[in-house]
């Protein structure tokens, strides 16, 4: 992508392959965190979440004094679930600080994730045979 921008003279046009740019180089930082970890099944969501928005206030916070208030437990969860996760989270932080305080030069970002948790209770046949009132013939 850098190659391809030398040549381009329209500014809107530049500006916004250089914002791609910066968005495929955020999303490799955060790939190659996920693997350097060495935690190929599970990361602290919470640990990750917290780099991510140190890593987008540098590139993107323009004099702008964007207040953060994480809310995130520390829960491991597994990387298939947390790339796309953090793919959204990416989005929704670059988005905030790019356009949300464009004419203030303070706000405050909240980031909250909640997880759920689901218990799945699968009882089979021989348990339900086993709950099942008996006649018992004397």
């Amino acid at each position: 992508m850098k190659r391809e921008s030398t040549g381009i003279d329209d500014d809107k046009v530049l500006e916004a392959v250089e914002e791609a740019q910066k968005r495929v180089l955020y999303m490799s930082i955060f790939h190659e965190k996920i693997f350097k970890s060495g935690k190929l099944t599970h990361m602290n969501i919470k640990e990750v979440i917290d780099l991510m928005i140190k890593d987008l206030t540098r590139a993107y916070a323009k004099g702008n004094k964007a207040k953060f208030d994480v809310d995130i437990k520390d829960v491991a969860i597994e990387v298939k679930t947390l790339i796309p996760l953090g793919l959204i989270v990416n989005e929704l932080i670059t988005n905030s600080l790019k356009y949300a305080f464009q004419n203030q030069d303070r706000g405050e970002i909240i980031v909250q994730l909640k997880l759920r948790i689901m218990i799945t209770l699968k009882c089979y046949y021989m348990c339900f045979q086993l709950l099942q009132p008996h006649n018992y013939h004397y």
